[in-house]
């Protein structure tokens, strides 16, 4: 076993002893937090995701997106590579292979438009490394987009330090129920 994958088993142990209450205060304390920076306030473009398992919850980010004006857009995987696809208060979702609803809707947009991404993350470290799943989709995704790049995290889900490779992509800020990082 490799050292992510010691420490993604880790993290996911800490990850199931918070019930749901704790994640979704924890992810309405987050959520506050991210509305209160300029990065988000300015932001007319907005890339979010869909929660799933025991990610930061989206929900109020995504409704508060949509009643501001702002566009946004959610994640789709096709063919090994990820999308971004415009969504509203009306858009249909359908679960993918592992479980996470994405958009039936085709509207996608060019990644270079999104001026402000919100990243699920596994773990991550104060360095500002970001530990995911393993399948490198938001690596790629990510890769020389202009986007200011927020992981969303709650604070069981620090290292010490997060093991990277070449092409894994830091971020901006990581904004914990505690704490904003960045």
């Amino acid at each position: 076993m490799t050292k992510k994958e010691k420490l993604r088993k880790a993290i996911k142990a800490k990850l199931a002893e918070m019930t749901r209450e704790e994640r979704v205060a924890a992810s309405n304390n987050i959520a506050d937090k991210l509305f209160e920076l300029n990065e988000y306030r300015s932001a007319r473009i907005l890339f979010a995701y869909n929660s799933f398992g025991c990610e930061v919850i989206t929900d109020a980010i995504i409704e508060n997106a949509l009643n501001s004006g702002k566009t946004i857009c959610v994640p789709r995987v096709e063919k090994e590579r990820m999308q971004a696809v415009i969504i509203d208060k009306n858009t249909e979702y359908c679960a993918n292979e592992w479980g996470i609803m994405e958009p039936l809707s085709e509207a996608s947009i060019d990644p270079c438009t999104i001026e402000l991404s919100l990243i699920p993350l596994l773990g991550f470290d104060r360095r500002l490394n970001r530990l995911g799943r393993g399948k490198g989709f938001y690596d790629r995704f990510l890769v020389n987009l202009p986007t200011k790049k927020i992981a969303l995290a709650y604070s069981v889900q620090e290292s010490p330090s997060v093991d990277t490779g070449a092409y894994d992509i830091k971020v901006d800020k990581i904004i914990t129920e505690k704490e904003i990082i960045g």
